[in-house]
């Protein structure tokens, strides 16, 4: 028996396996990389009515003030709009662009900021879906 031979006998099983691997690793690289994927961006354009009336019922007066897109981690995939409120619970916002995945589904995910006189502001949050987009498209979303 070779010396070779006689030090993997003497190895765990699990010591065996991770040299195995890593003997595969070292000789072939691509063995362990991940496939590449890439999704196509592009701008998408946004706006729409905003309404703090479902989320923050009467007696409360709680206008819109923020609106803050989100279409990933990265800072070109998130934007915030302030909303021109006049005071009036429901309010237009936008438009405001974010870069999206295009041809996909992906979650659009939205957070309305609300304030009410002498109170502290709230925020309620939403999903939605967004399918098969394409650059440029111009869309109008409403949040309630």
């Amino acid at each position: 028996m070779s010396t070779r031979m006689s030090r993997m006998s003497r190895m765990s099983p699990r010591s065996r396996a991770f040299a195995v691997l890593a003997a595969a690793a070292i000789g072939s690289p691509l063995l362990l990389a991940a496939p590449a994927q890439s999704v196509e961006m592009g701008t998408v354009t946004y706006s729409g009515k905003v309404s703090c009336e479902t989320r923050f019922p009467a007696p409360s007066k709680a206008v819109p003030t923020q609106v803050a897109l989100s279409s990933g981690a990265a800072a070109d995939r998130k934007a915030t709009d302030m909303v021109d409120n006049d005071g009036l619970r429901t309010a237009d916002y936008g438009p405001v662009d974010i870069v999206v995945p295009l041809d996909s589904t992906f979650q659009l995910r939205v957070a309305v900021t609300c304030k009410a006189p002498g109170k502290k502001a709230g925020v309620f949050n939403r999903q939605v879906e967004q399918k098969a987009l394409t650059d440029e498209d111009a869309l109008k979303v409403d949040l309630k």
